[in-house]
């Protein structure tokens, strides 16, 4: 028998969250902003991309692909996408961007962002990477050592920047240059993050010989996501200790 407690909690994590739709200014002629794709529209794809609503001189997501309907429509308009680049799977997309690519010789925009299910990061970060787009992923990289192994090598070969996002979703920090390289953006941005690497730095704590970094996953969002959720089955995605330890 379930408690009148978890029967409130079931209520406030099944409710859909209303999407409000902001109508972004285009910048101005001086300005080019960076340009994303987004695929996988769900909270971490959500969380990323409200840096273009909050920052819409510095950029700009163009195109996404989401198989749920609903969820792709209200992400389509919350950042005013022309419908022709909204696609219902990165299938399609890719497709669509190799010919654009094919036909005026350009990307449909500077990076992608991959925030799909964990089993899937391989394929499409390998993908997009041949057609030249820098990449963010959410963690984890991938779900077995060789797949890493693999999607570093496909990146290296590309020369495009490729990035793991791991942590403070919300701290993400976006920068294309020409340089191939592998870093780790998100969390060492955070204030805490770098405030905490400026005292170290500065030698006032002495000698540092060891470090713990711990980070608390509450019993409601392990029952949610690793019980009856997305990761419940490692067949189909990744272990908790693979999710949630590889900071």
């Amino acid at each position: 028998m379930s408690s009148k407690f978890s029967k409130s909690l079931w209520r406030k994590t099944s409710k859909p969250k209303e999407e409000q739709i902001v109508h972004i200014p285009p910048p101005p002629p001086d300005i080019d902003p960076v340009t994303l794709v987004v695929i996988g529209c769900g909270d971490r794809g959500k969380i990323y991309s409200e840096y273009a609503v909050d920052n819409p001189y510095d950029c700009k997501v163009v195109s996404i692909a989401e198989p749920r309907a609903k969820t792709r429509q209200a992400f389509a308009q919350r950042h005013s996408i022309d419908q022709s680049l909204v696609f219902a799977n990165w299938e399609e997309l890719l497709a669509a961007s190799e010919e654009v690519i094919n036909t005026i010789g350009k990307r449909l925009a500077d990076a992608v962002l991959v925030t799909v299910q964990d089993h899937l990061h391989l394929a499409v970060a390998t993908a997009f990477a041949k057609q030249g787009y820098h990449i963010l992923c959410e963690k984890p990289m991938a779900t077995t050592v060789d797949a890493c192994i693999e999607m570093a090598e496909a990146v290296k070969e590309a020369g495009v920047i490729f990035a793991m996002g791991h942590g403070e979703a919300h701290s993400s920090v976006i920068t294309a240059t020409s340089d191939s390289r592998l870093c780790l953006p998100v969390m060492r941005y955070s204030p805490y993050t770098q405030e905490i690497r400026a005292i170290i730095s500065s030698g006032s704590l002495g000698e540092l010989v060891n470090a713990v970094h711990v980070e608390p996953v509450g019993y409601y969002h392990f029952a949610h996501s690793f019980v009856r959720g997305n990761w419940r089955n490692e067949r189909e995605s990744s272990f908790s200790l693979l999710t949630k330890c590889c900071q």
